[in-house]
């Protein structure tokens, strides 16, 4: 618990006042700046599924991005890229609309650089290495065990695809549960259930540092710091219209710096 209050509380210095809607690149005048932190665990990996560590969410926290959030006031989950949802009477099928618009970094691992529009295909691919075992997925456990049909079967081999998601268009999917959960919302809101491209993660594997967040990861990062950079084109604008982050940098520091 400590370590989902921390990173939504550093969310709050970054996206506050956020409306969810994507494009424009109109910038407020809080934009520029650097925020610098300093690490208080050990920056180990910075693979979503086997994040343990505070200082690592942190990290993954602005790199990528998850289907729904917290408000970082009241501690309640809203719209992400996920803008609506609807369960079932029995609560056990939840069916989610994601955003249009919505893009993954840019990166060199794409044909063109650019990054490709987000679809369900990708919370589909997200969510099935999620409950994939292998040496990176740390958190199948805790996030999706006895709760998604069919996880348990694919995490132990007997089948090789989710049953349980189903894609509806390439904006609309719907989930279904093994029992009706107030808690998964809450659960899928967590960096530790980040939506990743599948391009990204064929070419990078567990080194993956690039994905749908307000940061990207730069090539001035060493052992001693971690440093991110404003992502150009993150989705998210303030109650204003102004484009977010308004930080242009931010910097961890490893404990040991």
């Amino acid at each position: 618990m400590k370590f989902k209050y921390l990173i939504i509380s550093f969310l709050l210095l970054i996206l506050t006042s956020c409306s969810k809607e994507s494009g424009g690149k109109k910038l407020s005048e809080k934009n520029g700046g650097t925020f610098i932190i300093a690490g208080f665990t050990d920056i180990g990996s910075l693979f979503p599924y086997a994040v343990t560590a505070q200082t690592e969410g942190i990290i993954v926290s602005q790199i990528h991005e998850s289907l729904v959030r917290f408000d970082p006031k009241m501690l309640e989950v809203i719209p992400g890229i996920a803008r609506k949802w609807e369960t079932s009477n029995d609560g056990k099928t939840i069916t989610f609309h994601i955003l249009k618009g919505v893009h993954f970094q840019d990166d060199k691992c794409y044909a063109d650089g650019k990054g490709p529009e987000l679809t369900s295909k990708d919370i589909k691919f997200s969510y099935e290495l999620l409950c994939t075992n292998s040496p990176s997925n740390l958190l199948f456990n805790i996030v999706f065990k006895d709760r998604l049909v069919g996880a348990n079967d694919l995490f132990d081999k007997k089948i090789n695809t989710l049953p349980s998601i189903k894609i509806i268009d390439d904006t609309t999917f719907s989930i279904e549960l093994i029992n009706a959960s107030s808690s998964f919302l809450k659960l899928i809101a967590q960096p530790t259930a980040a939506i990743i491209n599948e391009i990204a993660y064929k070419a990078y594997g567990d080194k993956l540092k690039t994905g749908l967040g307000p940061f990207m990861y730069s090539a001035a990062s060493n052992k001693e710091k971690i440093v991110l950079t404003k992502n150009p084109t993150y989705y998210v604008k303030d109650s204003s219209g102004n484009s977010l982050p308004y930080l242009d940098t931010v910097i961890v520091y490893s404990p040991e710096t």
